[in-house]
């Protein structure tokens, strides 16, 4: 094999053909004419003439040191078919993440907006009871002003405090509601004898103490109840 570093002329040794020839019954060999190449390209040599590929002048040939390498066995391959971005976990996760926290502020807002409302409407029913109690109390001596008073602070707390509208309120309305969430049961008795003692006190008689009675009791009902529904 000719291998040409360096520029000059090179021989190719005759090629010897080998056959055989079944009508003379032997073999014979035919022999190639030796070929010269001219390189006209390349580094000098350091040698001059013509240079063959025989044995006795393989010393002669230089070759590059990067003309042939081993096979890189610790190559680093990749996968042909890989996985776009846009399809990995990784981008549904991004995409996804952003309309949790929204949904996640959403319901928190709503949270505080709910407690904010009730909280509102705590104060309100706290502020009414305690204007028309405070008209009851200066009407301690005057009974008909002072159970209309007595009542309107007892039906405008129970109203705003569990957001039920006047067409909708009734004794079996107020201790239904009264029930579920959790009132003692001496208490939402109380509450409905308070209210039957407004009604009644218009047409029947009724004593200072118990006028006082009514008053201290509605001020105490109005309180635990608060307490116990936030």
């Amino acid at each position: 094999t000719l291998v040409p570093q360096f520029k000059g002329k090179y021989s190719i040794s005759p090629a010897v053909f080998s056959y055989f020839d079944p009508k003379e019954k032997k073999y014979k060999n035919l022999n190639s004419s030796d070929i010269t190449i001219n390189v006209l390209e390349g580094p000098s040599s350091s040698f001059s003439g013509l240079v063959t590929n025989k044995n006795e002048n393989s010393n002669n040939i230089v070759l590059s040191e990067n003309q042939f390498k081993f096979l890189n066995t610790n190559s680093e391959l990749s996968s042909i078919k890989k996985i776009d971005f846009i399809f990995s976990n990784l981008f549904y996760t991004l995409i996804s993440t952003p309309f949790f926290l929204i949904f996640l502020t959403v319901l928190f807002s709503r949270n505080i907006k709910k407690s904010n409302d009730q909280s509102l409407k705590s104060r309100r029913a706290n502020v009414l009871a305690k204007k028309h109690l405070s008209e009851a109390k200066l009407n301690l001596e005057n009974k008909d002003v002072f159970y209309i008073s007595l009542e309107k602070a007892l039906i405008n707390f129970f109203k705003l405090k569990f957001s039920i509208q006047s067409s909708e309120l009734s004794k079996e309305k107020i201790k239904e509601l009264l029930i579920e969430n959790k009132i003692d049961k001496a208490m939402v008795e109380l509450f409905l004898k308070l209210i039957e003692s407004c009604e009644y006190a218009r047409y029947t008689p009724s004593s200072t103490n118990a006028i006082k009675k009514d008053y201290d009791n509605s001020v105490q009902l109005i309180s635990e109840i608060d307490k116990q529904i936030t």
